[in-house]
């Protein structure tokens, strides 16, 4: 998927916040956490693939994997967005950060 489909996708499917949710705390002595990461991407997002959204110049079709590497070097660009490519679960990442998500009901 290209930075372009990406950020087509993120503009229309995941335009702004999540609306009032608890935040969670990712960061461990100065640097994301890879164990609370990975917690509130399975809390979330069940799949293995991630579309991964700051900017057109920061974005990324990824798996698990290699997500967290990602979200890392993005978050110090802005407000990090995640979703899997059926928007179905997204999650937001703050540059100072703390994430939440939410779950879209399922029809």
């Amino acid at each position: 998927m290209t930075n372009r489909e990406i950020t087509t996708l993120m503009h229309r499917l995941f335009p702004g916040g999540l609306g009032p949710t608890d935040y969670v705390h990712l960061m461990v002595e100065g640097g994301l956490d890879r164990a609370r990461f990975g917690a509130l991407l399975d809390s979330y997002i069940p799949g293995d693939e991630l579309l991964i959204f700051v900017d057109r110049n920061h974005c990324a079709f990824s798996n698990r994997e290699q997500a967290f590497e990602f979200v890392r070097d993005f978050m110090e660009h802005g407000r990090v967005r995640i979703a899997d490519p059926r928007f179905q679960g997204r999650v937001i990442i703050e540059p100072m950060g703390v994430g939440t998500g939410t779950h879209l009901p399922v029809k």
